[in-house]
């Protein structure tokens, strides 16, 4: 099937089942596994797996949804609504409003702050929960796929750098980053596992919303800080936390590899924009 008839096929679905026209129904290709469609800027948001392979990821995402609605964790979490039987999608109330990525630079240190201690609150209580059947990821799995990661960006980071540099940073990726990965050791815990400000909701009333949870995972729970790039509301989160002695050293270890990570997700989609802005990232880290 073209891709602009599974397109319109997949919005008439949305359509019939909330009764909202066709051009109300906005396809975002934001989805890195899926095809997301929205409507009214997030008050209803549908999934499509964009492989077979999602769909055991999506089990995972509707079960924590349904078990973090049922308890005060601090910020709003959307609520499935709709379910195919076979999962070919689901469809949930979102939370209103714009990622934190896009309105970062207009919020005062004061909101700043205040964002922080509620992320801070929700992750302190997320990491205590448990998740039967979610994937647990030790330490020498993280390194493999930050490897694998690498492997697929490679061409594009040794064509952009020069050979000292780009030397650099493939010593970083398989040996200075395995060996204090290994170093810091495993505080395991169940994890969104991609918690950054482009999963991050700010509504106009100021509340805080937490989406995607398609990656959620038991691993060190470091990594739902490292997506908290502004300083001020990583510091509030982590006060709020109760950091251990390790856990910042953690996030900067793993805050550097963030680039390298992403880059791919934009080659694959021929983003020339996104692949540039990774490049100058990684530069910047090295």
């Amino acid at each position: 099937m073209k891709f602009r008839q599974l397109i319109l096929q997949e919005k008439k679905i949305v359509s019939s089942l909330t009764g909202v026209r066709l051009e109300e129904i906005v396809y975002n290709d934001i989805g890195w596994t899926s095809r997301i469609y929205v409507i009214n800027q997030g008050e209803i948001v549908f999934k499509f797996p964009r492989t077979q392979e999602i769909i055991r990821e999506y089990m995972k995402e509707i079960q924590i949804y349904y078990l973090l609605n049922d308890i005060n964790i601090g910020v709003d979490i959307p609520q499935v609504r709709w379910q195919d039987s076979e999962l070919r999608y689901f469809g949930y109330a979102g939370i209103p409003g714009v990622t934190l990525d896009i309105c970062l630079q207009e919020l005062t240190t004061e909101t700043k702050v205040k964002i922080g201690k509620i992320l801070g609150f929700f992750l302190r209580k997320l990491h205590t929960l448990d998740l039967k059947d979610a994937n647990t990821y030790n330490l020498k799995d993280e390194i493999i796929e930050f490897q694998e990661i690498f492997r697929k960006g490679e061409n594009e980071i040794q064509t952009a750098f020069t050979k000292k540099k780009f030397l650099k940073i493939k010593n970083f990726v398989f040996q200075e980053f395995p060996e204090k990965v290994l170093k810091l050791g495993l505080s395991k815990a169940l994890c969104h596992s991609d918690l950054g400000f482009w999963n991050i909701i700010y509504s106009p009333s100021g509340n805080i919303g937490i989406i995607d949870f398609g990656d959620v995972s038991y691993c060190d729970f470091s990594r739902d800080f490292i997506g908290l790039s502004d300083p001020t509301i990583l510091e509030s989160a982590l006060i709020t936390y109760g950091e251990d002695s390790k856990l910042r050293e953690k996030i900067i270890l793993r805050m550097k590899s963030i680039p390298i990570l992403e880059l791919p997700f934009f080659l694959e989609k021929k983003d020339r924009v996104g692949i540039n802005k990774s490049l100058k990232r990684i530069e910047d880290s090295f």
